[in-house]
């Protein structure tokens, strides 16, 4: 496995000194650089206002899910606190939502603490 990685990575490596091999000084690679620079169209991308759509109702459902995810997790978290246990089934999502508020509520630190700023 260790000797394929090695051979493709310098099957790699051989290519990109290749490439450098025929360009013999810094100046010529500038001006390469300067007319690929040039050559990029300026206009801003056009956001689909279909893709828009998509990704919205795919964030809203994902937080009505968690919503409601959170919801029956407190409950088994009220069952777990009276006393009793709970089946395996209900055992993992409460794992799997406490797991998901955790990293939202670790995430959302580097959401809220730039806008702080204001």
């Amino acid at each position: 496995m260790y000797l394929i990685l090695y051979i493709v990575d310098r099957m790699k490596m051989t290519q990109i000194s290749n490439r450098f091999s025929s360009i013999s000084s810094v100046d010529q690679i500038n001006e390469k650089q300067t007319k690929s620079a040039a050559s990029l169209p300026t206009t801003v991308p056009i956001i689909r206002p279909e893709r828009f759509i998509t990704v919205l109702k795919h964030y809203y459902n994902g937080f009505k899910l968690l919503c409601i995810e959170t919801t029956i997790a407190i409950r088994l978290l009220r069952q777990i606190l009276d006393g009793h246990n709970l089946t395996r089934c209900e055992r993992k999502q409460f794992t799997r939502t406490a797991a998901d508020l955790f990293r939202l509520v670790s995430f959302s630190v580097f959401i809220i603490v730039p806008f702080m700023q204001f």
